[in-house]
């Protein structure tokens, strides 16, 4: 059966990425994300255009394009991409991204999203499970690619039993960890100095906003933290998650300026009393 009419699956996927050293230069896709899968969403926005003394549009205009994308990872096995989430001089990286399908018969068919960022990331993992990653952002003019071929990670994927969190430098036991990081992506468009070559609907600028830091911890008992003292003090917290198996793998967030938005004590009358404490931080690194 020919690739083009062939009904493909997730095993047919393909998904790299590599960074670009300026907005406008793209880079041949090279280095494997991991273990996880793809969305992407290419916006044409159209509007309808009315006139007086007529029911129907007299056109139906193209609008600003843009792409929407995410890579969400069921299984992290190294910081790599997780770090083209930080800004640096609170600039965030632009990537190349490679999607793509390689069926069983046929011809390959793959393409590259160039000019992205990561808008926003987030982690979790609880106590049982693997630690999961979603990226997602903007991106710009999508090409065509003859050729795109599957790369996989070496790395030992991450789970719960691997996990060391500690609060202020102690010991802070927990059954989920989440974290999230919105870097406030904008796509700005211009009315152009000179004609575009390509990308012709495109934006022209994408820059980031204000960063916010957020996330929660579940608990079996209480935190001993007092929410309405008269002035509660800046938290630390450090989650380290390293294969115990000394593979190498290993992700470490250290958050500092965090504050404690509420502690949800639930006691259903079947399952687990648990305490859900969502917080704010000023700063992340994630290494």
């Amino acid at each position: 059966m020919a690739g083009a009419t062939e009904a493909l699956r997730g095993r047919h996927g393909v998904l790299l990425y590599s960074v670009q050293t300026a907005q406008g230069t793209a880079v041949t896709p090279a280095t494997a994300a991991g273990i996880g899968g793809y969305e992407v969403v290419i916006r044409n926005n159209p509007a309808p255009i009315h006139t007086i003394g007529q029911t129907a549009p007299v056109a139906i205009k193209p609008g600003l394009s843009v792409v929407e994308w995410t890579i969400n990872l069921d299984n992290v096995q190294t910081v790599t991409l997780l770090n083209k989430a930080a800004r640096t001089s609170g600039v965030l990286p632009f990537l190349t991204l490679g999607f793509g399908v390689d069926p069983d018969t046929g011809t390959s068919h793959a393409y590259q999203v160039q000019d992205c960022k990561v808008g926003r990331i987030e982690l979790s993992i609880d106590a049982e499970g693997d630690l999961k990653a979603t990226l997602s952002g903007i991106g710009g003019a999508i090409t065509d690619l003859t050729s795109l071929s599957a790369a996989n990670l070496a790395g030992t994927p991450l789970k719960g039993y691997d996990v060391v969190l500690l609060r202020g430098g102690a010991a802070f036991e927990a059954t989920s960890f989440s974290l999230s990081v919105d870097n406030d992506i904008k796509a700005h468009y211009a009315l152009r100095g000179a004609a575009a070559s390509s990308f012709k609907r495109g934006w022209s600028y994408l820059t980031e906003g204000k960063t916010a830091i957020s996330g929660s911890i579940g608990r079996f008992t209480k935190s001993g933290i007092d929410l309405q003292a008269a002035a509660t003090a800046d938290d630390t917290l450090t989650a380290t998650i390293t294969d115990i198996g000394a593979t190498g793998a290993s992700v470490t967030c250290a958050l500092t300026g965090v504050q404690w938005e509420s502690e949800t004590r639930n006691a259903p009358v079947d399952g687990d009393i648990s305490h859900t404490m969502p917080f704010q931080a000023t700063a992340l690194t994630i290494s």
